[in-house]
């Protein structure tokens, strides 16, 4: 539970600065590409990432206890703009 408690408070965080890349760079019309549009997060824990990447709906039987603030992340994964991906503990 930690785990996803810190992803969905560093999600809270990093939306905003997307926000904000993208409007300085339509407002100065700095060209960007599809890899620059994707904001990739790396996680280690596979619990984590398997409730991060269910649909909004879809809960396991212990992640329904959770406070509904932390599944707010969920509904910002929004695919082709934030990826969560796997990335091993010794790395």
């Amino acid at each position: 539970m930690a785990e996803y408690i810190a992803l969905s408070n560093s999600m809270r965080e990093l939306i905003p600065i997307k926000h904000l890349v993208a409007e300085v760079t339509d407002a100065f019309k700095v060209p960007r590409d599809k890899l620059t549009k994707v904001v990739q997060v790396w996680e280690d824990n596979e619990g984590c990432l398997i409730l991060a990447n269910m649909k909004p709906p879809q809960l396991t039987p212990r992640s329904k206890h959770y406070a509904v603030k932390y599944h707010w992340l969920k509904e910002q994964l929004v695919p082709g703009e934030i990826e969560i991906k796997k990335i091993h503990t010794l790395q």
